[in-house]
């Protein structure tokens, strides 16, 4: 592709295109600055908070997700309280390796499908006062304007078969058309009984999509708002 094929590439990219492979560029600046020991993590970690931060225009308010929780998103200083949730479940794990750790956290922050830009997702602590009860991976609009998608929902084994993580999809359901949407969309791996159950259980069919990654295939379900 030459020079002009690329600016007339460049100029019908909107907005949020634009933005997202300027972030793109720049985050894989401060990847290879890492990589080659010219910034620290904690240098690294600090750029890119700051870079996402700039690109944050129009985020929701997360705390509305919740009238009984308190719920904010979460950054690296709370990889050990993921990691001490998440490693309760071991069910979850053996079907959906390999089983949780700090750099899987870390990398499960940053992750997004493509191609989805930055501001798009939200990684969120539901916390009862001090202690961190669920995780949920969040995405607004995807994979269409009207749908939002739950990559990831995880609550402590503690609060499990109370209701807990029932009542806090019920009241993200109830808040999410609001926000103009009509669908929430998520996955769970096949042969997995307790998260096929637990979807079903809060209103989520099968939409006759699947998809296979390594060692496992993923159901695709939605529910409609």
């Amino acid at each position: 592709m030459d020079m002009e094929d690329k600016n007339k590439e460049w100029a019908e990219l909107t907005y949020r295109e634009k933005n997202h492979r300027l972030y793109l560029r720049q985050k894989a600046l401060l990847d290879g600055f890492l990589e080659h020991g010219a910034i620290s993590r904690a240098q690294h970690d600090k750029s890119l908070k700051d870079l996402t931060e700039k690109m944050e225009g129009g985020r929701i308010d997360a705390a509305l997700f919740s009238r009984r929780y308190h719920v904010r998103e979460l950054t690296g200083e709370d990889t050990a309280a993921i990691l001490s949730l998440c490693s309760g479940n071991r069910l979850f794990y053996r079907y959906c390796p390999p089983f949780v750790s700090e750099q899987s956290i870390r990398e499960a922050m940053q992750a997004l499908p493509p191609p989805k830009p930055p501001p798009d997702k939200y990684y969120l602590g539901y916390f009862d006062g001090e202690k961190l009860i669920a995780v949920m991976d969040f995405i607004m609009a995807y994979p269409d304007e009207k749908t939002a998608f739950i990559g990831f929902f995880m609550t402590d084994v503690s609060v499990q078969n109370a209701g807990t993580g029932s009542g806090i999809i019920d009241e993200l359901c109830a808040y999410l058309p609001s926000l103009g949407l009509t669908g929430l969309r998520l996955g769970w791996v096949r042969g997995n009984p307790q998260s096929e159950h637990f979807w079903h259980k809060n209103g989520f069919t099968e939409t006759g999509v699947t998809y296979d990654t390594d060692g496992y295939t993923v159901i695709v379900a939605q529910r409609k708002l």
